[in-house]
């Protein structure tokens, strides 16, 4: 990784854009599609997809633990553990200091083995979700209309599932277009491409915590790199799969290396965090796990080293966190920040883990998806 050096968000933007082989054009933000432009809930990811296939994209609302703390007030960070805990071995570095790391034999599943697909072809004439003249999702926030990357990213796969199902060339032009408008959403720093939200967030609808625009996410970055790898590979167009290390990039860039834009940091035990929302200690789990599924994808594409010691440090922190999201015969924490319980996305870390474990031979998240589920389901 290069040193930190000033932003060039727009040369990089036109760059990839180039690299994706498609003209971008500016779309009017009329005709939301086939159904009607509503203000969307804290929750807006698809409710129609099966558990195998269901993506996270806000934080739920009003649903916090009664064990959760008051609104502003942090848990407590962990107490540092004076050596390194069993099954982790040495470091790695990305951009910046060290993270902990295993021993990483992944395995090579097939694109069909992947999740995000299989439910119904999405409809492009009544799409569920709000989209511009063009048929690009978006997002209403205060009366209007955003495109927020986690949605794209979102859409994207739906689209390309659609068409691998149907065989329809029209669901692969409506999926160049979101790649278009979210390499449009990029800025640039140390090299990679970070997808910007243009709009404020308030944590768990609490407006003492509001993420300020710009600010990015690890897990649109990984859904992002998810979503070009497979475009890639629908479309034989290997632009995209370039743009998908420019994405995946920006999970190397660690938050002590340019605090301007970060989605991975590194905590006080040494452990690498690739968070969802940028927020000191916010730590939620389906974003990270959804960061790590993007990179695995990646490094299935192109043996990416860099891409393999990211999962490493991840697989790595979550061996020794991941206990702390349980809650024994309830639902599982959301994030450690806050302790909020929402029975979907303790469903979705369900599978998550059983997923991770998979992919990692590591039986210790097949045990902790297992223990999830008999505490709720």
């Amino acid at each position: 990784m290069e040193g930190r050096g000033r932003p060039h968000g727009r040369s990089l933007t036109i760059a990839a854009t180039v690299a994706l082989g498609v003209v971008v054009a500016i779309p009017t933000l009329v005709g939301f599609g086939g159904r009607r432009a509503e203000a969307p809930s804290q929750s807006p990811g698809s409710s129609r997809a099966s558990a195998s296939r269901t993506i996270d994209s806000q934080p739920p609302a009003g649903t916090a633990s009664p064990r959760a703390p008051a609104a502003g007030v942090s848990p407590p960070p962990p107490t540092p553990s004076p050596k390194p805990p069993a099954g982790t071995s040495g470091a790695a570095r990305a951009g910046g200091p060290s993270f902990r790391t295993v021993r990483l034999t992944l395995a090579r599943l097939t694109p069909a083995q992947l999740p995000y697909q299989g439910a119904r072809p999405v409809s492009l004439s009544s799409p569920p979700y709000p989209t511009d003249s063009r048929g690009v999702r978006v997002v209403i926030r205060d009366g209007k209309a955003h495109y927020a990357p986690v949605q794209l990213a979102q859409q994207g796969l739906e689209l390309v599932d659609a068409f691998n199902q149907t065989g329809k060339r029209a669901y692969l032009d409506v999926a160049r277009r979101v790649a278009g408008q979210l390499v449009l959403r990029g800025r640039s720093f140390s090299n990679g491409l970070f997808l910007t939200y243009d709009f404020a967030f308030p944590m768990h609808g609490r407006s003492s915590e509001v993420l300020r625009a710009p600010w990015y996410s690890g897990m649109a970055q990984g859904l992002a790199a998810s979503f070009f790898v497979r475009l890639a590979r629908a479309s034989g167009q290997p632009g995209f799969l370039r743009t998908a290390g420019l994405v995946m990039r920006a999970m190397e860039n660690l938050r002590t290396r340019d605090d301007r834009a970060w989605v991975s940091t590194v905590d006080s035990l040494g452990y690498l965090w690739i968070e969802e929302y940028p927020l000191d200690h916010d730590h939620t789990l389906n974003g990270y796990l959804f960061a790590l599924f993007g990179l695995y994808e990646y490094w299935l594409a192109t043996g990416s080293g860099a891409a393999k010691s990211l999962l490493a440090g991840g697989v790595a922190a979550l061996r020794h966190y991941v206990p702390q999201f349980r809650n024994v015969g309830a639902i599982s924490a959301y994030c450690l920040r806050h302790r909020v319980q929402n029975a979907k996305y303790h469903r979705i870390h369900i599978w998550q883990l059983r997923f991770l474990g998979r992919i990692t031979g590591d039986a210790s998240f097949s045990s902790m998806s297992k223990a999830f589920a008999a505490d709720f389901s």
